[in-house]
């Protein structure tokens, strides 16, 4: 925003021959539009220039930040003052420039009433934002000592030196290197610079004294994780079972060839057995792999048994059965006296009462902070969308 006064900006143009082949759009560059003011006329040249900077551009793609395609002659609002935030004034493009390429593309992906919907979201998400970086600037401005405030100017402006020697220590070229990198002139980096390390000050001054980790902080959160770190070990079984009358050469035949050698589950899936022969895992107790959820004629014939040991053959009620060993997993736990252990819960814990601690001074920053009805400045910005962004019939 370039005009000082807040004013509606109009393309009075007549329509002409070029006009129509174009299909008469144009850009209508950035103005504000607050309430109740008159709108100045464009003066023809300006009109026609900005006719001819909106055909040449490309209307396949999304348009720049703060653009608006529309006819010759109609009056369309490109930026107004939305509301105001511990006595600055917001502007509608500060909300929407960040997410333009997104309303843009859902504009033509969506119904009307769905990107209205979805749009009212995004732009009250980025409002908040928005009202949120001011209120941790204003506060953080205030807590700044003299000593803090020379020494953040010294740094910005050994910052604007160091990025101007970047171009060559000439200005206009660092001030198009930082275009083409980043989007932004050289006053737009150093001001996103100072306001890095002011939020960050206040956040480590406000929020970081809040935040302590203690020794029995990480042993109450490794008891709550035990089995995380110390998971209990499993067995994965496999069973061979037919019914025992009428079966006897074909039981014969199953151990004969176990005892030769011959693969268990190579037998189990030559029998038919469901799933070849897999049984199931279970989770061992303490007492090993007899001690598994299981009936309980299984567990004495699993006594002893290791990874590739077989069990059987034994009776269990009319069935013979064979049961195997296909995979024994006993992991070694993680200590609690480990370091690894001890520093991913330190930093989950930390991670956790960050977060607590930054909503709750968030929290309390924005019922401190001044600012306009979040919900009303919402729809003012949804005005100028619904007519920047959805294409007109």
């Amino acid at each position: 925003v370039t005009q000082p006064a807040a004013a509606e900006q109009t393309q009075p143009a007549a329509s002409t021959d070029d006009d129509k082949a174009a299909g008469g759009e144009q850009r209508i560059a950035n103005a504000v539009l607050p309430p109740g003011t008159d709108p100045p006329e464009e003066t023809a040249q300006g009109a026609a220039e900005e006719r001819e900077e909106a055909l040449s551009r490309n209307s396949a793609g999304p348009p720049q930040p703060g653009t608006v395609v529309r006819r010759v002659g109609e009056k369309v609002v490109v930026d107004s003052m939305i509301g105001q935030v511990n006595g600055r004034p917001i502007f509608a493009n500060e909300v929407l420039d960040p997410v333009s390429d997104e309303l843009w593309a859902e504009a033509r992906r969506l119904s009307l009433d769905e990107f209205r919907k979805k749009a009212f979201a995004t732009v009250q998400k980025r409002l908040e934002d928005v009202i949120l970086n001011e209120l941790f600037l204003s506060e953080a401005q205030i807590g700044l000592s003299d000593e803090q405030q020379t020494g953040l100017l010294g740094f910005l402006r050994n910052l604007r030196e160091e990025l101007v020697g970047q171009g060559g220590g000439v200005r206009a070229q660092a001030e198009r290197r930082m275009q083409e990198e980043e989007g932004l002139t050289l006053d737009e980096k150093v001001d996103l610079e100072r306001n890095k390390m002011l939020i960050g000050h206040l956040l480590r001054t406000k929020i970081g004294p809040h935040v302590v980790v203690s020794w029995r902080d990480v042993q109450r959160e490794y008891k709550r994780k035990y089995e995380q770190y110390n998971p209990k070990p499993e067995v994965s079984l496999g069973r061979i079972q037919v019914t025992t009358e009428g079966n006897e050469d074909r039981i014969e035949s199953i151990e004969q060839r176990l005892m030769a050698g011959e693969a268990f589950m190579d037998v189990a899936k030559d029998e038919g057995m469901r799933n070849d022969g897999v049984w199931d895992s279970f989770l061992m107790g303490p007492d090993g792999i007899s001690d598994i959820e299981i009936a309980e004629e299984y567990k004495q014939h699993l006594v002893g048994l290791n990874s590739g040991d077989t069990a059987g053959p034994f009776s269990r009620g009319r069935r013979t059965v064979w049961i195997h060993v296909i995979k024994l997993e006993q992991d070694e736990g993680q200590s609690l006296y480990s370091a690894q252990v001890q520093n991913e819960l330190r930093q989950e814990l930390h991670n956790r009462l960050y977060q607590r601690e930054q909503k709750r001074y968030i929290d309390e920053l924005m019922q401190r902070g001044i600012f306009d009805n979040i919900v009303e400045m919402s729809n003012r910005v949804m005005d100028i969308v619904m007519v920047r962004f959805v294409p007109q019939g």
